[in-house]
């Protein structure tokens, strides 16, 4: 009441109880409708914000309703016990219009408050994600870097090792001699089956090179059988075992080993990986 008096001019208030309660009722009811025309779904979501006025006008129709039948058309004014029209009425456009651009206000405000978190927020996203793209490009280099020693490594250990295993026929030649093998069974490529393919395991020279580097000279042996070169070779804590070969040319596969003096041929698959890997393994440098 003093707002209306000292600010929009009203010489005279209301004195009486109701009517003052009928007033404060009325404008309470009117500017609460005003409110909720602004504020419900007046503020669309991001990224934009949207002030949908479309939706606020249609909503403030209502409260125009409202009005109306709040101050009938004989101007009684809110207060249903006085028959004129109460002075402080006009102060009621006025009130109105400041109020609803108190309203627009706020809300232009508080979009922008939106606004700014949502491009705070989305700044932070984007710094984070990048953040985890640095970081994983980051890791990838020290994988890659990781990965590349590692071959390296295996690289520089495969080609010691070839060179090794390539240089054994001529470190061993003499014991290789003394062996009495079949000149063309040590001159031969030696083949095995790993996992049902026929592969070049190394030279016949090499492989028993490899083995006399390991192992004493007396652990191998020439053991023919049946006109097909053989060896027998002794591991220790082991009896001696013997390999049976077939040459086809220049070629020598392994057809059998012998235990016990019980010539047993390799048959299935899994016989011929087995011995392809023991054959590999018997000239592992220690």
């Amino acid at each position: 009441m003093a707002t209306l008096y000292n600010d929009f001019g009203v010489t005279e208030l209301p004195r009486d109880v109701g009517c003052v309660g009928e007033f404060e009722h009325n404008v309470k009811t009117l500017f609460g409708e005003t409110v909720r025309a602004y504020v419900d779904g007046s503020i669309g979501g991001p990224p934009d914000f949207t002030f949908n006025q479309q939706a606020v006008k249609m909503k403030l129709s209502n409260v125009e309703q409202t009005a109306a039948r709040l101050l009938p058309e004989n101007g009684s004014g809110w207060c249903s016990g006085k028959s004129g029209a109460h002075p402080y009425l006009i102060a009621l456009p006025k009130l109105r219009k400041e109020f609803d651009l108190a309203i627009l206000s706020a809300i232009s405000e508080r979009r922008s408050q939106l606004l700014a978190q949502h491009k705070q927020q989305q700044a932070e996203k984007l710094a984070a994600r990048q953040k985890q793209e640095q970081e994983k490009r980051v890791e990838d280099q020290r994988k890659a870097e990781a990965e590349r020693e590692r071959v390296a490594r295996e690289n520089v250990a495969a080609n010691e090792k070839a060179k090794y295993e390539k240089g054994a026929a001529s470190r061993n030649a003499k014991k290789i001699s003394e062996l009495r093998l079949p000149s063309k069974f040590v001159a031969s490529n030696l083949y095995v089956n790993y996992l049902g393919q026929w592969l070049i395991l190394m030279p016949c020279s090499q492989w028993l090179g490899c083995y006399l580097k390991i192992m004493p000279s007396n652990h191998l042996k020439p053991f023919p059988a049946n006109g097909n070169p053989g060896v027998s070779i002794k591991l220790n804590g082991q009896p001696p075992i013997g390999l049976l070969f077939r040459m086809e040319s220049n070629e020598a596969y392994i057809y059998a080993i012998v235990t016990n003096n019980i010539v047993e041929p390799i048959h299935t698959q899994g016989e011929h990986s087995q011995m392809a890997l023991m054959l590999q393994q018997l000239t592992e440098r220690k």
